[in-house]
């Protein structure tokens, strides 16, 4: 409630509620991450909202571009750090006037006060739209980036080696997460750890990104990064055998030659 308190502007008893805000519920939702750490969330009821899609739309970086800054990082020797942006979308004002009644959760001296949704909190539908707004306006006007014309997520700025030589860095964008490729990522990161605040930041080479295995390895002199789904896949074999082994089923031992059945002629379906 600390994080997201910043999200409400609290009414006193007889103060006047703006014109054009509709009331809607929040409620917190309790999780249990992958490695088992606890989370708990005040989200808003987006459900109870209807915009239009022209306010809620929000894109994300390609997969493909992801790999092609790998490459780009490869050939021009330059270095990659990721990191993630904390309680994003709450740095982000709302496209929707909308406001809630206070529960308990808000304290009990705020019980039964309505408060104004000031900033785009997780859960209504324009929020993601909302944070992708303003994360790109820092980007562009603070930090002096220019989106690639072919992925609106991938932002770059001309840059100077320690040799003299020119080149771009990049910086891609995914909800909250962010791929910086420079001969100083560090520096990048620290210059958006200005405007918000980062966490899960690699001190090193990323070993993550998007759920993805990262790698940076040499093939004689030449250095090369890698993207794979070991881990993913290890992991969900697991939770597979796992599953059967309740119901004293198993996997084959036997590995499979092929994804498909050898017989499989999916031109021959009547589906």
């Amino acid at each position: 409630m600390k994080a997201v308190g910043i999200a409400f502007k609290i009414l006193e008893n007889g103060e006047i509620l703006p014109v054009g805000y509709t009331k809607i519920n929040c409620h917190i939702i309790f999780d249990i991450k992958p490695d088992f750490t606890r989370k708990a969330r005040l989200v808003a009821g987006g459900h109870m909202t209807d915009p239009p899609a022209s306010i809620t739309y929000a894109s994300v970086v390609g997969r493909d571009s992801v790999r092609i800054a790998f490459l780009l990082a490869a050939l021009n020797g330059l270095d990659i750090m990721v990191a993630n942006i904390g309680n994003a979308y709450l740095h982000a004002p709302p496209r929707e006037r909308v406001y809630i009644i206070c529960g308990r959760e808000f304290g009990e001296e705020h019980v039964g006060k309505r408060a104004l949704i000031t900033r785009a909190p997780y859960g209504l539908k324009s929020s993601g739209a909302a944070w992708r707004s303003h994360l790109a306006d820092v980007i562009r006007d603070e930090l002096n980036f220019t989106h690639c014309k072919a992925d609106n997520d991938v932002w770059m700025r001309k840059a100077t080696k320690p040799t003299g030589e020119k080149y771009y860095e990049y910086l891609l964008i995914h909800t909250d997460d962010c791929l910086v490729v420079s001969m100083d990522p560090k520096a990048v990161l620290s210059s958006i750890d200005t405007f918000f605040k980062l966490k899960h930041r690699s001190d090193g080479h990323p070993t993550k990104y998007l759920g993805a295995d990262i790698a940076k390895y040499k093939i004689g002199t030449e250095e090369y990064w890698s993207m794979g789904s070991h881990q993913y896949v290890t992991e969900a074999i697991k939770n597979v055998e796992t599953w059967l082994a309740d119901r004293d089923m198993y996997l084959k031992k036997k590995q499979a030659k092929s994804v498909l059945p050898s017989s499989y002629r999916p031109e021959l379906g009547d589906t």
